[in-house]
């Protein structure tokens, strides 16, 4: 596929994205490597598998599910999230009218995970929620110092965007 000319502004707005996909890969790749082990532990105790019909069942469907959470965890971190991350690129680069909305957000743990606009005042947990007029979101993970530029350089891209 033939990239565009070289736009360093893009490149800054997404470079987080690809430092986030980056740690998303090293913890999926973890994960999947833990799903991979306990799905193999079943085969290393022949005594399971002579055991009743509901066990060897219940391992068969053991090892499938943790086999299809690693495949799972696997395809999202290194295909869907590039797939998010040139889609985005393509819509900065040929179509920043069909960006509809850019809010700050700050992803909250304590009591329960939830999102919640930024007052200004968090220090990590920092995104930009971009949405078009098609409903398609991403998500842009962002210093405090990176926040403000990074909007100003989304709404000089994107006059159509609503702030906030």
């Amino acid at each position: 596929m033939a990239r565009g000319p070289a736009d360093p502004t893009l490149d800054r707005l997404t470079a987080s994205l690809s430092r986030s996909s980056s740690r998303l890969r090293v913890f999926a790749v973890i994960t999947a490597a833990i799903c991979f082990g306990l799905a193999v532990l079943p085969f290393f105790d022949p005594t399971l598998w002579a055991s009743g019909l509901g066990w060897q069942i219940g391992l068969v469907v053991f090892v499938v599910f943790m086999v299809g959470v690693a495949l799972f965890m696997l395809y999202g971190a290194f295909f869907k999230v590039q797939r998010k991350a040139r889609q985005l690129k393509r819509t900065l680069r040929s179509e920043p009218q069909r960006i509809v909305s850019l809010r700050p957000m700050v992803a909250r743990a304590l009591p329960i995970v939830h999102w919640e606009p930024d007052d200004g005042s968090a220090v990590t947990g920092l995104h930009i929620f971009i949405e078009d007029d098609r409903g398609t979101a991403w998500v842009l993970p962002v210093t405090r110092g990176e926040m403000e530029s990074m909007l100003d350089d989304l709404t000089v891209r994107c006059p159509g965007a609503k702030v906030g």
